[in-house]
């Protein structure tokens, strides 16, 4: 790599790090221009100290850049929840900004904001607990947070009468280790905050729905002194500008697709074709594992979104989508399930066993060692095997990624236009312009592709018919490579986007439930149709407390 790119990577890890210093100040505000925003430091993950003892979380960074736009200084004040109205009406806080669930009765206390976050009740019990539903827990003692509307609802609520006790905690973690213990029988709390919990401590708890318990929150809200709209006003008109027309603009970067990557010697020897349906390729993969080769390796590991990813080749090549129009998970369509059937049957037949927990490196690593037939990666699978197996690079290629039936129109499956963006009230505006004009410098653009050949792709009009992009020796060798992904990127979207950018295709990818029902599956030899239902489930929950 060359000095020039050497400085380009250097200034790219300087905007990536480039940050706003937070001050977390226990005292009043000490100038106008500070914004002193109250929470507790326990609830995640919208405010809580992290493994350093760092105050973070969502509210935080929303708020900060609310505070960017405003050309205020944010502090961030612990305050104690029980007396969270007493500190606003004093002054000392400007805003109750923490996982805030809007009620009347606060609505008639302070002044509130729009929901910004929905939210809902939902309640915890032990793994191990035979509990399926709320009714069973009467007459049981129910651990909540004090000040929360939770507790409130079940001390104002029948249903909070027929209970044996309501026990306050400081905070969700503490009701949450008593539960652990056995010192009580359920939590009743956030679903945002509880899922959190327990999928980042892998605990050992389940979870079902809060129903009819007093009147739900309408959603997360910010608390402002009653009577100071003009400060709440301001924010809110804050929170609004962050988007323009309801969007986010970004630069592209590059992009690329993911195709079907071969191996053209096995294929020769084998007398095969190329594979151009999925029963093609699982037969022809079936028929490559031997002699210390497999033909297809599934990947699942839960540290990577590669199953979801593999699941999803199969469900967009026969015109479907892991999501509905309305944006709930759909792994229970008869594509969805013909779609696990199907990775099962290749993990079971082509697969090392070991990649039930393989990541995306993982995964390569083996094509890129020669060591697999058939893979499924963008053109970053040509720089793999020329630093793993230099002498194989003779023998690779790509092509679209198979279709369910014979003569079945081919459409992209998964791309991606790798983003550049700058904040607008970033600190440093000049340098981030002085560094795209630099990078996109057609010269320097060039040479900047040149260092993955093909991995990644002009995202500037004209560049790949330039005599200076064209004049690389690995480019050259995989023309036809080059070709064929540059047809996969108009059709395909990123996962879950074919109805467009969305928290829950987000959720979709890093939540890694797909990868864990695969796991269960497999490992525990759980009935796919029910495995699926529960996966589903569990992430139309997950996109429930998020919209």
């Amino acid at each position: 790599m060359s000095k020039k790119i050497l400085i380009i990577v250097g200034v790219i890890l300087v905007i990536a790090i480039i940050g706003v210093a937070i001050t977390f100040n226990k005292n009043s505000k000490e100038e106008d221009n500070t914004f002193v925003l109250g929470m507790d430091d326990s609830f995640p993950p919208m405010g809580y100290r992290n493994e350093n003892n760092e105050l973070v979380g969502f509210d935080i960074d929303l708020a900060q850049e609310v505070c960017n736009k405003l050309g205020m200084k944010l502090e961030v004040q612990t305050i104690s929840w029980a007396a969270k109205e007493q500190e606003l009406d004093s002054g000392n806080i400007d805003c109750i900004w923490n996982g805030f669930g809007y009620t009347e009765e606060r609505n008639e206390a302070m002044t509130l904001s729009n929901p910004y976050v929905k939210d809902k009740s939902m309640f915890v019990v032990k793994g191990s607990s035979s509990y399926t539903n709320q009714d069973e827990l009467k007459g049981k003692k129910i651990g909540v947070q004090s000040g929360s509307v939770q507790e409130k609802r079940l001390n104002e609520s029948e249903y909070g009468k027929e209970l044996d006790e309501v026990i306050g905690y400081t905070d969700y973690l503490t009701a949450l280790m008593d539960l652990e213990t056995g010192n009580i029988d359920a939590v009743y709390m956030s679903q945002i905050s509880g899922n959190y919990i327990i999928q980042n401590q892998d605990k050992d708890f389940k979870t079902f729905d809060a129903i009819g318990i007093g009147e739900e929150s309408k959603g997360m809200v910010i608390a402002f002194k009653k009577g100071n709209t003009a400060l709440k006003d301001k924010v809110e008109n804050a929170l609004n500008e962050l988007t323009v027309d309801g969007n986010n603009y970004a630069v592209p970067l590059y992009s690329h697709a993911m195709v079907m990557w071969v191996r053209k010697d096995l294929l020769e020897a084998n007398n095969m074709e190329v594979p151009t349906t999925w029963d093609e390729l699982y037969e022809d993969a079936k028929a490559l594992t031997k002699d210390g080769i497999y033909g297809l390796s599934f990947p699942c590991g839960t540290t990577d979104f590669q199953a979801t990813n593999f699941l999803n080749f199969y469900v967009k090549s026969g015109g479907g989508s892991l999501l509905t129009d309305d944006l709930k998970a759909d792994l229970t369509s008869d594509l969805a399930i013909d779609g696990i059937n199907y990775w099962l049957k290749v993990y079971e037949d082509c697969s090392p066993k070991d990649s039930i927990n393989y990541d995306v490196l993982d995964q390569a690593t083996l094509y890129y060692q020669g060591k697999t037939a058939f893979d499924f990666n963008s053109g970053f699978q040509i720089s793999g095997v020329e630093a793993n197996s230099p002498d194989l690079l003779q023998y690779v290629d790509c092509y679209p990624i198979p279709t369910i039936n014979k003569g079945d129109e081919q459409n992209g499956i998964t791309t991606s236009n790798q983003p550049m963006v700058v904040w607008k009230n970033s600190k440093h505006p000049e340098i981030c312009e002085a560094f795209i004009e630099t990078l996109y410098d057609e010269d320097t653009y060039v040479e900047f592709l040149h260092a993955t050949p093909v991995g990644m792709l002009p995202a500037i009009k004209g560049i790949s018919d330039t005599d200076a992009y064209k004049d690389n020796d690995m480019i050259k060798q995989f023309e036809h490579a080059e070709s064929v992904i540059e047809s996969q990127i108009p059709g395909g979207t990123a996962i879950g986007f074919e109805h467009g950018p969305s928290t829950q295709a987000g959720i979709l990818t890093n939540q890694h439930i797909i990868e864990k029902m695969f796991q269960d599956i497999i490992t525990n030899g759980t009935d796919v149709e029910e495995a699926a239902q529960a996966a589903e489930d569990e992430l139309n929950a997950l996109f429930e407390a998020v919209q």
